[in-house]
C-alpha cells in the first residue's frame, strides 16, 4: 500500500517539473547570496593576511586558529553575523514553500504554488514555531535522559549513550516531529483548520497509522542519500584537476536538482495518503466545519438573491 503512494508522489513530481526547478533555483539563489556575502566579509578580514591562497585551497584548523588569535576573532564574528538574516530568510522560505507545495499538489491539478504561499504562509509560520518548541523540548528531554544514565557510568555506557543512543534518539525525535508537522500543514491548507487545531491534528495524526510512519521513513532514507551525495562528490573530487572540479560542481547540481525532486514527490505522496485516510475515516470536526461552511454559503447566496430581487 505504501508503494502505491510512493508511485503517486513520483508521478506528481514528474508532472509538475516546474515546481522542482522553482525549488532548485530559489535554493541556489539563497545559497549564492549567503556565500557571496560571507566570502566578501572573509576577504576583507583575511585577504591581506598573506595566507589567502592556503585558506582557499583547504581547511587548515591550525592556520585559522593563528589568524583568529591575531585578529581577535572579529573577522569570524563578522562572518557569523551574516547568518542572523540568512537563517530567518531561509526558514521563512522553507515554511512558505511547504504550504505552497501542499496546495499545488492537492487534488486540484491546476492549483497554484504561489496562491498557496500567499494564502497560508502567515498562518504556517506560528504553526512552525509551535513544532519548533516541541522539537526543542523533546531533544532536551532525550539528552536529560542520556545524561541521567551516563553521569556516573563507565566508559562503555558513556560511549553508547553519548555517541550512539543520544544522536540516534535525537534524529528519531526530530524526524517524528517533522512528520507530525507535515500533516499539521496539510490540515491547515487542505481543510482550512486554525493554527491550534492543525497543531493538535498533526500531533495525533500518525498514531495508529503504520502506513504514515512507513511512508515517512522511506522518503527520509531516500532524502538522506541525496543530502549526503553532494558532500561525497566534493570529498572524492575536491583534489582533482580543474576539469574534475568543474565536473564535481555539475554533478553536485544534478544531485541537488534530484533532491528537490524527492521533496516534491515526498509531499505529493503524503498529500495523497492524507486525502485517502480522511475519506476513509473522516474527522467529525472536519465534517461539522464543512457543513457549517455550506450553510454559510447557502445563507449568503439567499441574502445576495434578496438584494438582487431574485429571491
Amino acid at each position: 500500500m505504501t508503494g502505491s503512494f510512493v508511485s503517486v508522489g513520483i508521478k506528481k513530481a514528474a508532472s509538475r517539473r516546474s515546481l522542482i526547478l522553482l525549488l532548485y533555483s530559489t535554493g541556489l539563489a539563497i545559497a549564492a547570496l549567503l556565500s557571496v556575502t560571507v566570502f566578501r566579509v572573509l576577504a576583507i578580514e583575511f585577504g591581506n593576511s598573506g595566507f589567502s591562497g592556503d585558506l582557499a585551497k583547504q581547511f587548515d584548523i591550525v592556520l585559522w586558529a593563528d589568524l583568529l588569535a591575531e585578529d581577535g576573532a572579529s573577522g569570524l564574528a563578522a562572518a557569523v553575523r551574516q547568518f542572523f538574516w540568512a537563517i530567518p530568510l531561509y526558514m521563512v522560505w522553507k515554511v512558505a514553500s511547504q504550504v505552497g507545495l501542499i496546495h499545488a499538489l492537492s487534488r486540484d491539478a491546476h492549483a497554484s504554488f504561489w496562491v498557496g504561499v500567499e494564502k497560508y504562509t502567515l498562518r504556517a509560520i506560528p504553526l512552525a514555531l509551535l513544532y519548533l518548541v516541541v522539537a526543542v523540548i523533546l531533544t532536551v528531554l532525550v539528552w536529560v535522559i542520556v545524561g541521567a544514565f551516563t553521569v556516573n557510568a563507565g566508559e562503555v555506557v558513556v560511549f553508547w549513550g553519548n555517541i550512539v543512543f543520544g544522536p540516534l534518539a535525537t534524529i528519531g525525535v526530530l524526524g517524528m516531529t517533522d512528520m507530525m508537522h507535515d500533516y499539521a500543514r496539510m490540515s491547515l491548507v487542505l481543510h482550512g483548520s486554525t493554527v491550534w487545531r492543525s497543531w493538535r491534528k498533526g500531533m495525533t495524526w500518525p498514531v495508529g497509522r503504520f502506513s504514515v510512519i512507513l511512508l515517512y521513513k522511506f522518503w527520509f532514507l531516500v532524502a538522506t542519500v541525496f543530502v549526503l551525495l553532494p558532500t561525497g562528490i566534493d570529498y572524492v573530487m575536491a583534489k582533482t584537476a580543474f576539469g574534475g572540479i568543474v565536473a564535481a560542481f555539475l554533478l553536485q547540481q544534478v544531485a541537488l536538482l534530484l533532491r528537490n525532486g524527492v521533496t516534491v514527490a515526498w509531499i505529493g505522496s503524503e498529500v495523497s495518503l492524507f486525502d485517502e485516510h480522511v475519506e476513509r475515516d473522516p474527522d467529525p470536526e472536519d465534517i461539522d466545519r464543512a457543513e457549517d461552511g455550506s450553510q454559510d454559503q447557502t445563507r449568503h447566496g439567499v441574502e445576495a438573491g434578496i438584494k438582487e430581487g431574485t429571491v
